[in-house]
């Protein structure tokens, strides 16, 4: 444990490894700042407005259609009629809003979900040329379904700023990259310290270690990793929940089932988060495994920083990019780099691979996982055995 606690101090002390973690979190605050400005064009209650606005404006042009000198009996009696009907669906929208604003939302909701059922059908008439907007439609019809059984109010299904829901948006893309790659580099800043004009210092001086070096570093790194990590996200979530509120974790979360657009499914942030998390664990053990393993071979802090985030950066961005490799993309553990997305199935949609989810990629990081730590235990068995001999 001495050799353990050593490296982790030793990493815990270094001005680089908290100057690269402010980093993260001014930049997650820029994010936060953010949305916190656009979450509200993208609520029910502009949703609301919107509807208001679209009817003053239908409004405003029946009237004057109305005025018009060329306008028959027949056509100012419907003119009249619409005007009327509209005036009733304006009257009803501001007493919604007024109700939003005390935080009853169940008529707003009854009512987007009417008024979305009507678009659908309207839309369906052309079903190839509104494929998109009708898929859009009756997702947001459950969307607004579920806040509606589980009496739930509308935190914004796009741009979140309650911890919950933030923490999930964050970690969807944006987040998992840019931690990914300052782990990366710490690691390999903590691990490389070891060698020494590409020679293993702990060869030349050999200590009594039940572990062995490399699984020692192993250990560290994986505290390292973990504890970076949890700092992170309950800074992350301190200040989501300070600003906005915790939320909750039954709030619906899009997903796609066999990672198919027109099979949308709402389900609790809560299953999101705990299948994310798994992912993101077995991933930062085969990270932690994968980066010793490089550095411990290369004996060159340059050349395993260079080569690790080859493998944990860029790896992972590849499928997003690079046809020929979506088919097989979910047999490639870096790829679980994008936990919340496998998920969810948004990754697995937009490469469209429908064998990337959370069941392989457990099965895929669990295997990998072994296959590494195998290597490692081997490597030191045979450092251990080449010391007694020397």
């Amino acid at each position: 444990m001495s050799y353990i606690s050593f490296y982790f101090k030793r990493a815990m002390k270094s001005k680089l490894t908290w100057g690269l973690v402010c980093f993260v979190l001014v930049v997650v605050l820029c994010v936060f700042y953010e949305n916190s400005n656009t979450t509200d064009t993208r609520s029910i209650s502009a949703d609301l407005k919107n509807d208001r606005s679209e009817l003053v404006k239908s409004i405003k042009q029946e009237q004057r259609f109305l005025k018009q000198e060329k306008t028959s009996q027949k056509d100012a009696k419907a003119y009249k009629k619409a005007i009327i009907q509209d005036q009733q669906k304006l009257a009803k929208i501001e007493q919604l809003l007024q109700e939003v604003k005390k935080g009853k939302y169940s008529e707003a909701y009854k009512f987007e979900i009417k008024s979305l059922k009507s678009d659908t059908k309207i839309a369906t008439k052309n079903p190839q040329g509104n494929a998109y907007l009708i898929t859009e439609d009756q997702a947001k019809q459950q969307y607004y379904q579920y806040l509606l059984s589980h009496q739930l109010a509308d935190e914004g299904e796009d741009f979140p700023t309650h911890a919950w829901t933030f923490m999930i948006d964050l970690t969807s893309f944006f987040l998992p990259v840019l931690v990914i790659f300052i782990i990366t580099f710490i690691l390999v800043e903590s691990f490389s310290q070891r060698f020494k004009d590409q020679i293993d210092l702990e060869s030349l001086f050999p200590a009594e270690n039940k572990l062995g070096a490399n699984l020692s570093q192993v250990v560290s790194g994986l505290f390292i990793s973990i504890f970076l990590l949890a700092l992170i996200y309950l800074v992350i979530f301190f200040v989501a929940s300070s600003a906005s509120g915790i939320g909750t974790l039954t709030y619906p979360i899009r997903t796609y089932g066999n990672n198919s657009q027109s099979q949308i499914k709402f389900i609790p942030a809560a299953t999101v988060i705990m299948k994310s998390l798994i992912l993101q664990l077995l991933f930062l053990i085969n990270l932690t495994l994968g980066v010793q393993l490089i550095t411990y071979w290369l004996k060159n802090k340059m050349s395993a920083l260079f080569t690790s985030l080859l493998f944990t950066v860029a790896l992972p961005i590849l499928p997003f990019v690079v046809t020929p490799m979506k088919p097989w993309a979910q047999w490639l553990p870096t790829t679980y780099l994008f936990s919340t997305l496998t998920v969810t199935g948004a990754f697995g949609k937009t490469i469209k691979n429908p064998q990337l989810n959370f069941n392989t990629g457990v099965q895929v990081l669990g295997i990998c996982l072994i296959v590494l730590l195998i290597v490692v235990v081997v490597l030191d068995h045979l450092k251990n055995t080449r010391t007694k001999h020397a």
